[in-house]
């Protein structure tokens, strides 16, 4: 029988690489919307991800309070990895100061609902961060792989 973790990190090898063939054939920044109920793994698939793509992701932790953390690969890209549950007003979106970052590779937002909204208000956004369509990758609380759901959005 299968421990937890080793439940869990087959359940990633066998996500990843299909998130991370998208992000290949991207021309621009890749953008991953996370959906999920809490505990469903959102922050634990993007440290996956962010050090299958080069990045130190012994530092990655769940952005729910700070709404907004970067990282920087060895070549000097970021990666922005974003928190939108606590998020009450749009206008916070506007206080995080995404415009900001320079040559950002990905960015992945958990509960990307109020994100989205904010982008249809804040139109500018999508073009100063490169969003031309997104990866929309639902997980399930049970991690059964099965169920799992991945589209392009935006």
């Amino acid at each position: 029988m299968e421990t937890p973790r080793q439940d869990t990190q087959k359940y990633f090898e066998q996500l990843c690489p299909q998130i991370l063939e998208w992000i290949k054939k991207q021309n621009t920044t890749s953008w991953i919307l996370l959906e999920g109920e809490l505990g469903a793994g959102k922050t634990t698939l993007v440290g996956e991800l962010l050090s299958q793509l080069g990045y130190d992701s012994s530092q990655v932790q769940s952005p729910t309070f700070l709404k907004v953390i970067s990282y920087k690969s060895k070549s000097g890209e970021v990666a922005l990895h974003m928190d939108a549950y606590r998020v009450e007003e749009l206008s916070e979106f506007l206080k995080l100061g995404l415009e900001d970052y320079e040559n950002i590779k990905i960015g992945l937002v958990e509960w990307p609902k109020k994100f989205e909204e904010f982008l249809r208000v804040y139109p500018a956004f999508r073009e100063s961060l490169e969003i031309k369509n997104a990866l929309r990758v639902q997980l399930p609380a049970d991690h059964d792989f099965r169920k799992i759901k991945i589209s392009e959005s935006l």
